[in-house]
Formats: C-alpha cells, structure tokens, sequence
C-alpha cells in the first residue's frame, strides 16, 4: 500500500488518550495483568467509508440523515449524521496504515439497505408497510480515524481497536478484519 493523501474525519481522540484508554485498570492493573500482556505499541489506522443521503418514506412520513458505511466489508455499524462532514470536519492525511476498498457502490447500497431493514424490523413490523428507501451518495469518500494497540509478550500477541471519533472500543468482528489485513 503506498502512502497516498486521503480525506479523514478529524479524531477525537488523541494518540496520549489512545494509550490511556489502551492500559488496563482496575483489578487488571491491581493483578499486574499489564506485565502479562504490556502495550508495545499505538498505531493509527483509517477505514474507508462512503456516505449516503438515506431518504426513508413510510406511508407520508419521511426521515432523512446521513449515514456512512465502511468500504471494507459493511460488517461494521454505519456511522449517522445530521449533515454531512464539512469540509472543515476533514483533514487530509497521508498514511499506509488504510485497508484498500472492497466494495463498489451496488454492494454497499444493499448491505445498507439489509441495515436498515434491521433496524427499523426491530423497531415494530408494521413500520415495514409501505416503506421505501432511496440512496444520494455524497461526491466524495473519506476515511474514518481509528487507533490500533498492540498487546503482548513472547509469541502472546494481541490487538484492541479505539474508534477515535465515537470513543469506543470495538468488537471481534473488526479485530477479525484487522488480523486478516495484517497477515496479508
């Protein structure tokens, strides 16, 4: 992967947070967990996303946002907005530490399209009547900022993943991803 300049959404969370956010607490730290499994290091990553205006008509109700979904497998949550990112939300990054996209423009229609689905069957079935759902996708994609920690001693290794907008730690199914993205 060369490094190229891409469009990333502004990080909420700083490298120094990522570590603290990254060290254990608690009866880990009280049990000394740290030097089991120590952090070696913090790397930046980012995540291709493309955003979409959502246009959802139920009989004569209409909900419109934006919603942005990752380019690499549409396994992970879309993110929504009010409006779309502006240009002064965005800084243009170069880095190689970015999975290359996976998927056109028709397949992440439909997975956002089952995501919705989901959403709004979960929400009551009778929201399902009459429901239609049209997609605008915004001119340009961008990236989204994570932070990568990597764990271990010995052949022990191991990584946890900090959204760096949304400041959460996120599951198996992307560490999955990033495991697979590394040994390749």
């Amino acid at each position: 992967m060369s490094s190229q300049p891409i469009r990333v959404l502004k990080a909420n969370v700083s490298r120094s947070e990522a570590e603290r956010a990254f060290a254990p607490a608690g009866v880990s730290r009280a049990l000394g967990i740290q030097k089991l499994r120590p952090l070696r290091s913090v790397a930046e990553l980012y995540v291709p996303f493309r955003a979409y205006k959502v246009s959802i008509r139920r009989g004569k109700t209409l909900d419109q946002r934006w919603m942005a979904l990752d380019l690499i497998s549409g396994q992970l949550d879309p993110f929504t907005f009010e409006s779309l990112p502006s240009a002064s939300e965005m800084e243009i990054v170069t880095s190689r530490n970015r999975p290359e996209v996976a998927l056109d423009d028709a397949a992440a229609r439909t997975i956002l399209t089952t995501k919705i689905h989901r959403v709004l069957f979960q929400s009551g079935f009778f929201r399902m009547k009459n429901l239609e759902i049209q997609f605008e996708p915004a001119s340009v994609e961008f990236h989204m900022p994570y932070w990568i920690g990597f764990f271990g001693a010995g052949e022990a290794a191991s990584i946890k993943i900090l959204d760096a907008t949304r400041r959460v730690m996120e599951g198996g199914k992307f560490r999955s991803f990033i495991y697979e993205w590394l040994a390749a």
